[in-house]
């Protein structure tokens, strides 16, 4: 019989070898086979623990790279005029109105005009008119009934809070970055905020990437606008947060608001608050097609308090502070003496306010403690421009979690390395071409 060398157990000689004996060729390659498969097995383990630190390196991508796409898109979002459609379903979710909307911006400087179109009696007057403008150093709200020949005014002078009124009416031109109520840079920025994840993921069948926030109260803070009845609102627990960006411009797609995991249902805060932002393909800067949102309640399949704008033209581009006046709205005089009066309720084209924890609140905290301003003008690119410090160090967990899988994976590599090293070492003591020993 011929004598097989140890040396040449694998490959093409030994094959020869034991076709020419008769010798079956799995009792010489057996052992060796075996510890093929535990190498590519390693190795197959190995890039499959790369690909699941992959989303660490998403957390890094947005945090790196979104303040920097949000300040690009208030930029370019803050020099625009909007007309479209506005359509609004009530607390039952039925239909509540619709109405058509004129809404500009230029820097710090607002203005949103509504003319009723259709209410929800079928006997109510249309046609009338509503409009709030200008700046928070000089604002007015006006309106004129169907059959009024001039406005009347319920606010005339400053307004500390100006952006904050009137964000609900110009939903288009905040959406790409921001929610109904907070800039997401300055809502992620907040102490209470902590970023979980991001991930790559799909949004009706679109590439987007997925992020997901925390949000817990701490003892001793002022509760937020809409748990200010809760005796101690950090019983709430987690409030969880959903965001969906597109990858390309990091223009926001979708958002849902969930309620703290520990509320009661006698807060009745239990609902689920959502948004979704359509855009006109491959536009740029990225323009709103349509942008809505509602509220869903657990265990009811129904929209409520929805509030819908599909954009019928945007126009970007510097406009003239003479258009963000009460004259250029269609008012033929102006109060001779600050009116600054509060309305007596909200005006039927705003969104409503939703209890829904810190992003429908006043401007956010610091780690300092102290207040993020929140003005008309876009904030400096240099000051929004820089990386997320990510509350509760989610990016160093990332990183973390990163070097981790990274250091497994090297371990399970080298493991492969080794076991492919020792196919071609005999075992002392074992004979040329014996089979390996069975084992149990």
């Amino acid at each position: 019989m011929h004598a097989i060398d140890l040396d040449d157990r694998v490959g093409p000689r030994a094959m020869l070898a034991s076709s020419a004996t008769g010798t079956p060729a799995r009792h010489v390659s057996g052992w060796r086979v075996d510890r093929r498969w535990i190498g590519s097995a390693a190795l197959a383990l190995s890039i499959a623990v790369f690909c699941r630190a992959a989303p660490a390196g998403v957390l890094e991508t947005f945090r790196s790279d979104y303040p920097a796409a949000a300040a690009r898109l208030e930029e370019a979002y803050s020099h625009v005029k909007v007309t479209g459609t506005r359509t609004r379903i009530d607390q039952m979710g039925q239909f509540a109105s619709t109405t058509h909307v004129l809404l500009m911006r230029e820097g710090s400087a607002f203005r949103a005009d509504t003319t009723v179109l259709k209410l929800s009696a079928p006997d109510a007057p249309t046609g009338g008119v509503s409009s709030s403008g200008g700046t928070s150093e000089l604002c007015y709200r006006m309106y004129k009934a169907p059959k009024a020949t001039d406005f009347a005014f319920s606010w005339f002078g400053p307004k500390e809070d100006f952006e904050g009124d009137m964000r609900p009416k110009l939903a288009p031109l905040f959406a790409p970055y921001s929610l109904p109520a907070i800039r997401m840079v300055d809502f992620l920025k907040d102490d209470s905020v902590k970023v979980v994840s991001a991930e790559n993921a799909q949004l009706d069948g679109r590439p987007a990437i997925k992020v997901i926030t925390h949000m817990t109260l701490k003892p001793g803070t002022a509760p937020p606008p809409g748990l200010a009845d809760l005796p101690r609102p950090e019983d709430a627990g987690v409030w969880k947060r959903e965001f969906f960006f597109d990858p390309q411009t990091w223009a926001l797609l979708a958002w849902t608001l969930h309620p703290g995991d520990k509320l009661a249902p006698s807060t009745g805060l239990l609902h689920v608050f959502q948004g979704r932002i359509a855009y006109v393909p491959d536009s740029v800067p990225p323009r709103v097609k349509s942008c809505e949102s509602w509220m869903e309640f657990p265990g009811h399949n129904i929209r409520t308090n929805g509030d819908k704008v599909e954009v019928e033209t945007m126009v970007f581009g510097p406009i003239p502070k003479s258009e963000f006046t009460a004259t250029a709205a269609g008012a033929a005089s102006v109060p001779a003496a600050h009116l600054t009066r509060p309305a007596t309720e909200r005006p039927s084209s705003a969104a409503p306010r939703v209890n829904s924890g810190r992003e429908a609140g006043t401007a956010p905290r610091t780690r300092a403690g102290s207040a993020t301003p929140s003005s008309g003008a876009a904030t400096p690119a240099g000051s929004i421009g820089t990386p997320l410090a990510l509350n509760g160090d989610g990016a160093a967990v990332g990183r973390s979690r990163t070097w981790l899988f990274g250091a497994l994976a090297l371990a399970l590599a080298l493991a492969g390395v080794v076991l492919r090293v020792l196919g071609h070492r005999p075992r002392s003591g074992m004979p040329a071409g014996a089979p390996p020993p069975l084992r149990s």
